[in-house]
């Protein structure tokens, strides 16, 4: 299937992408959004990006997503909740709870890559991404209460285990 391909053409992507469902996953039933279509947009986020070369004679993003959905045959609610993410348009919860959980996930990744041994203040960075998010207007037409951003927040800063595992 198409995670099989991904771990096989692009590695850091599949594993990002198995984190993201990971937090993605926890946070939809923490805050009682749709479970199984934020995992499944988790996976499959950035699979435009991933496949671009296969789609090489289909130019803008959003139609290489469309026609990965279709030749994969994904719901169109999936589809919906992948061009939100595509196009940086978060109006659904999952696709809100799936550009944190990457946020966080690339955040945390990059700066062990930087400094492997690294010990990152994970609450600052939590706090830091969230607060950015919030100042730069992504959230405007969000369908995310206050009250849900504050739970995923608490999640993302207890999971201090869970981040040695990307290491």
């Amino acid at each position: 299937g198409l995670m099989a391909e991904m771990k096989k053409d692009a590695r850091d992507d599949y594993f990002l992408a198995l984190h993201t469902a990971y937090f993605s996953e926890r946070i939809a039933a923490s805050i009682h959004a749709d479970v199984a279509l934020a995992k499944a947009c988790a996976y499959y986020h950035r699979i435009g990006k991933v496949y671009r070369e296969k789609y090489k004679d289909t130019a803008e993003e959003t139609e290489i997503i469309k026609r990965i959905c279709e030749d994969n045959e994904f719901p169109p609610d999936i589809e919906n909740v992948l061009l939100e993410c595509v196009n940086r348009h978060f109006v659904s919860k999952e696709s809100t709870i799936v550009m944190f959980s990457d946020a966080v996930v690339s955040s945390v990744l990059f700066l062990f890559s930087k400094d492997p041994q690294g010990k990152p203040d994970y609450n600052q960075l939590v706090e830091v991404i969230f607060k950015k998010k919030q100042e730069n207007g992504i959230l405007n037409e969000s369908s995310i209460t206050i009250h849900e951003l504050l739970v995923m927040k608490q999640i993302f800063i207890k999971e201090k285990l869970y981040y040695d595992f990307l290491r």
